[in-house]
């Protein structure tokens, strides 16, 4: 069944919780920041102890090492070969010096490397406790604290991310994206249009918006946002577009409107048109305007170009025996049946031609 438009919200999210986080990791990069050196420095010359708490401590020595460590780790994280050994070397370096803030970001990171989103979270909040004017931070701590299901959390550290760099428009829109997954709609939209405000071509701020009026059934509101967020997408970002197109034909739909949502998916480029959820909708329209053989078409027409993807023939068998053409759904039985053998949908479709042949 196709989402709604609040649903596809979370799709410009970056499809998942684990990538979201990622994305943010690589806009952080690994701990190198001058300004937590010198942070560090200053730390170390008023004498504040290490790890044992009973000498003082080497600030040019801790970030000697965090610097050796930040790099190993840049390095593995790039090939994607992050140890056992070296998550333990990372931990080594914050049990040496547990009030270093900087060493506890560089745990954090990597934990959520790892896909520890809880133990990476508590690292991050124990270094924004030694250090609360880290930014960036603030904003990975809210990632995770979103992903560990923590909202009151992570709308707490867009708040302090937004006090920081007031003027940064993506920390409210991070905010407002906490209060539209709270249910709190209005004040999310307040959110969003302060975001707007310090940055009118802010795509995925109109396409929130869209959501949000989406959830309130505002459709002719949440419409007009799909247009604006998709004229304010840069046009070499087409991920974006196809996620807003896909929105505005989603909500189209619901509005009763199928024929318009057809036109709105035929403008995407044949290759994105090919995609398994963007096919879904177009099938859906056709079904909506009555011609379910039109829908069986969308899959017919992409075997052209990849005539062994099995799971498009399913879905073209399934909308034949639809549209009451239960030869043509026999034919990409055979099909299937050629391009695998074992496929489970082959049983179903057994099932579906007997109960529409009676």
């Amino acid at each position: 069944m196709a989402a709604d438009g609040g649903t596809l919200c979370h799709m410009q999210k970056q499809t998942a919780t684990t990538v979201k986080v990622i994305a943010v990791l690589a806009a952080i990069v690994i701990v190198a920041g001058a300004g937590w050196f010198a942070y560090q420095r200053s730390a170390g010359a008023r004498g504040e102890p290490d790890a044992a708490g009973s000498v003082a401590f080497d600030s040019a020595k801790a970030e000697a090492e965090l610097d050796a460590l930040s790099q190993k780790v840049n390095n593995a994280m790039t090939s994607d070969q992050v140890t056992a050994a070296l998550v333990d070397e990372v931990q080594g370096l914050v049990q040496r010096y547990p009030r270093y803030a900087p060493a506890r970001v560089l745990f954090g990171q990597v934990l959520a490397q790892e896909g520890d989103a809880q133990r990476a979270y508590e690292q991050l909040a124990a270094s924004l406790e030694l250090d609360p004017r880290q930014v960036q931070v603030h904003v990975l701590a809210g990632t995770l604290a979103e992903v560990i299901g923590k909202l009151d959390r992570a709308g707490w550290h867009y708040s302090q991310a937004i006090s920081l760099e007031p003027g940064d428009a993506t920390h409210r829109l991070r905010l407002a994206n906490v209060y539209f997954q709270q249910q709190d709609y209005d004040t999310a939209r307040r959110q969003a249009l302060d975001a707007l405000r310090l940055n009118s071509e802010e795509h995925r701020a109109y396409a929130l918006l869209a959501d949000i009026f989406a959830k309130q059934n505002k459709l002719e509101l949440a419409l007009q946002e799909t247009v604006k967020a998709i004229e304010h997408t840069p046009a070499d970002d087409r991920t974006a577009l196809v996620i807003y197109t896909r929105k505005r034909g989603i909500l189209l739909r619901r509005a009763n409107r199928p024929a318009e949502a057809l036109q709105v998916l035929m403008g995407l480029f044949p290759a994105e048109r090919r995609q398994d959820e963007v096919m879904a909708d177009l099938a859906t329209c056709w079904m909506m305007l009555g011609q379910p053989v039109n829908a069986a078409g969308v899959y017919e027409e992409a075997l052209k170009i990849d005539p062994t993807a099995w799971r498009w023939v399913a879905d073209a068998a399934q909308w034949r025996i639809k549209a009451g053409d239960l030869a043509g759904a026999q034919e990409h039985l055979k099909t299937i049946r050629l391009l695998n053998p074992r496929a489970p949908v082959i049983a179903e479709l057994q099932e579906q031609l007997a109960q529409a042949g009676q």
